[in-house]
């Protein structure tokens, strides 16, 4: 079982997710901070907290994790105010696909 989880958290790690979500409005922040700072992580996580002081301040990896997943995947122009759809679970899923020790079923 120990196993299984840090083999899921190690797939989820790689699709970009930290354990964190973010609204689809933090997400564009995040974006557009990013190609503020000419794609530069580290610059856009500094200018990203001075803009949003009151917000928890992600990575800067994940800066430039949501600039690649904008680039790789279609953009649904539907509005959405749930939970954010960046399309991890489909990663994770891939992974998972790729090896079936990977599981969260639990027997």
């Amino acid at each position: 079982m120990q196993r299984q989880s840090s083999r899921l958290l190690r797939a989820t790690q790689q699709c970009g997710f930290e354990g964190k979500m973010y609204t689809n409005i933090e997400y564009a922040d995040m974006h557009l901070v990013y190609g503020a700072a000419l794609s530069n992580a580290l610059a856009a996580r500094q200018r990203y907290s001075e803009l949003f002081p009151r917000r928890q301040l992600p990575s800067h990896q994940t800066f430039a994790g949501v600039d690649r997943r904008m680039r790789e995947y279609s953009i649904r122009s539907a509005p959405h105010t749930g939970r954010p759809r960046m399309h991890i679970e489909d990663c994770v899923l891939d992974i998972v696909d790729q090896d079936p020790a990977i599981s969260t079923v639990q027997h």
